[in-house]
């Protein structure tokens, strides 16, 4: 049987973020956490990339029109951004992983 706490969609966190707000969280991300993998999505329709992008290469990416998801573990939790550019400046939608990594699956 399935409890309520198996079928709880984990909590969401979306804001727009500033050029600034954006480099500062770029920057934590390096310092402060693990990062496991960087994927770029070029196109609405196309899979993900994970071919090795690096941190440094998300503003052009951005800049691009391309999303970008980052995938990193910080005090023991795993979390996922997704970074979306829009006109008043790059999206970003944070989730964070209970139970199995979003890779595993």
């Amino acid at each position: 049987m399935t409890t309520d706490d198996e079928l709880a969609l984990p909590d969401l966190q979306d804001a727009v973020l500033t050029p600034d707000v954006l480099s500062s969280l770029l920057n934590d991300v390096e310092q402060c956490t693990e990062l496991l993998e960087v994927r770029i999505k070029a196109r609405a329709h196309a899979h993900s990339s994970a071919s090795q992008p690096r941190l440094s290469d998300v503003p052009a990416h951005l800049g691009a029109g391309h999303a970008v998801q980052l995938h990193y573990r910080h005090n023991g939790q795993q979390w996922m951004d997704t970074l979306l550019p829009v006109a008043d400046g790059v999206r970003l939608v944070r989730v964070q992983f209970r139970g199995a990594s979003p890779s595993s699956s």
